[in-house]
């Protein structure tokens, strides 16, 4: 699974932290300063105010997790496609569990990866845009690699340790997401190859065309996943009509 050595930029210029309050703050704060060459990639052992989706907060214990940040430049990817950056990593995180043989993988919109039922994976994208273009995108990833046990308060957390049973190197770990990444990212260059991802990314999708339930409008509702329309909202089928819904305009009830 070693595969840093193959990779043109990402995760070159490795920035490493024993701990922050958040790759991903510290990303932009770096940026704030001055300009960062693509690929440059943060990591933290420990995390002290991490966050997730919804603002809700990541903690991992030291040392076990991947906990990461990486900078782009994606000048080919307008403002209006800022989800393809979703796509890309979903995907790169996709092809890092395939290659460790993890099976039942999903994705669950907008940008959590699923074993199961179960979370081992969420990414956090924040992007700066500047007039027409994303002058620089932050990518953060958190992996559940090692870590065994978890705040009973969430709801269903799991890792790759206890999916496969085995202590993971975290440094190679990071070297394979870096060489998915990248590859994800490279291929995103090319119109077919963002199609191409798009429809994967789709058929990836948690759920997808199964009855499940929803929280919207503050009422639970029957729906099924249908898709992600070009701006990345989630499409869904209703009882009466199909909709699309933002990121915060609806919730999984699972």
């Amino acid at each position: 699974m070693s595969h840093i050595s193959n990779t043109l930029f990402m995760g070159k210029v490795l920035l490493r932290y024993k701990s922050l309050k958040s790759t991903n703050l510290e990303a932009q704060n770096l940026l704030a300063a001055g300009s960062l060459i693509e690929g440059t990639t943060l990591v933290a052992d420990l995390q002290t105010q991490g966050k997730g989706q919804r603002g809700n907060s990541w903690y991992s214990p030291a040392g076990t997790n991947l906990l990461t940040s990486f900078i782009l430049h994606p000048k080919h990817i307008l403002p209006r496609q800022q989800f393809h950056l979703n796509i890309i990593t979903s995907l790169a995180v996709f092809d890092l569990l395939e290659d460790l043989g993890v099976t039942h993988t999903s994705i669950k919109w907008p940008n959590d990866i699923y074993i199961g039922k179960n979370k081992v994976a969420g990414i956090l994208i924040q992007n700066n845009i500047t007039k027409q273009t994303i002058s620089s995108a932050i990518i953060g990833v958190g992996l559940n690699v090692n870590q065994t046990e978890f705040d009973p308060t969430l709801p269903n957390p799991t890792s790759l340790q206890k999916i496969l049973g085995k202590t993971l190197d975290l440094e190679l770990t990071l070297e394979a997401l870096c060489y998915f990444l990248e590859k994800r990212y490279l291929q995103s260059k090319s119109s077919s190859g963002m199609e191409a991802m798009t429809k994967l990314y789709t058929q990836q999708l948690f759920l997808l065309d199964q009855v499940a339930t929803f929280l919207i409008d503050g009422k639970h509702q029957a729906g099924i996943v249908r898709g992600v329309d070009p701006l990345g909202k989630l499409v869904l089928q209703l009882e009466e009509s199909t909709r699309v819904f933002d990121f915060q305009e609806v919730r999984f009830v699972v």
